[in-house]
């Protein structure tokens, strides 16, 4: 590996990406939005195509120590509540 990229992954500082993990948060909201309305199965493909998206995002915010796992359980979490408390009285 070169300097350049070697010094390019180390810049990544810890201390400002925090808990909950937007970047799991976000595509797991939509796929979970997507989930509750496609009755008909006609968003699958891209559905499919979230969840490989949000597999590969997993690792690599992990690999590369922008955020820990229980930060990704976290955005989880907050794309559950998002998607669930306005469905909540209906």
């Amino acid at each position: 590996m070169t300097p350049e990229i070697h010094n390019w992954f180390n810049r990544i500082d810890p201390f400002t990406n925090g808990m909950p993990s937007l970047h799991i948060g976000l595509p797991f909201a939509i796929w979970l939005t997507m989930h509750r309305w496609d009755e008909d199965g006609r968003w699958h493909r891209f559905r499919l195509f979230l969840i490989i998206f949000f597999g590969l995002t997993s690792v690599a915010i992990i690999y590369l120590g922008i955020h820990w796992f229980v930060d990704i359980i976290g955005g989880m979490v907050v794309a559950i509540l998002a998607v669930n408390i306005p469905f909540k009285n209906t």
